[in-house]
């Protein structure tokens, strides 16, 4: 199965609450702005997606089934 993260950047604070969840799938940008590392993970990525997921204070991470 593989999942596909995606942070809603209008919403996104950049309080990197995500990166201190899953700092091997999010990271800042040069604004400021939280994104993923890789778009596409596999289920042994899922559970630190939802980590960061349920961290994020403006709940903008959103993860997508795709397979």
């Amino acid at each position: 199965m593989k999942y596909k993260l995606h942070v809603d950047r209008d919403c996104c604070i950049g309080c990197s609450a995500c990166i201190a969840a899953a700092p091997e799938l999010f990271e800042l940008d040069e604004e400021g702005k939280s994104r993923p590392v890789q778009e596409i993970i596999d289920e042994s990525k899922l559970e630190s997606a939802n980590l960061a997921k349920d961290s994020c204070p403006g709940e903008c991470i959103k993860i997508e089934k795709i397979e």
